[in-house]
């Protein structure tokens, strides 16, 4: 039906206990991120900050 009246938009479709409710996405997702990767490559400061960590049963697994 959107197609058919040439609307050209995304939404969110939440199910409530009685109704649907629409609405825009959230637009502000990883807003900076290009910038802060940029900083960070230009700084050579790429270390990780956490430690590598595996779970207790890797150990068993073929890589």
């Amino acid at each position: 039906m959107i197609n058919d009246l040439n609307f050209k938009c995304e939404l969110t479709v939440k199910a409530g206990k009685r109704a649907l409710y629409l609405n825009e996405p959230n637009k502000t997702v990883r807003v900076g991120w290009r910038e802060s990767a940029r900083a960070i490559a230009s700084d050579g400061d790429e270390d990780l900050l956490i430690e590598a960590f595996s779970n207790a049963s890797d150990d068993d697994l073929d890589w």
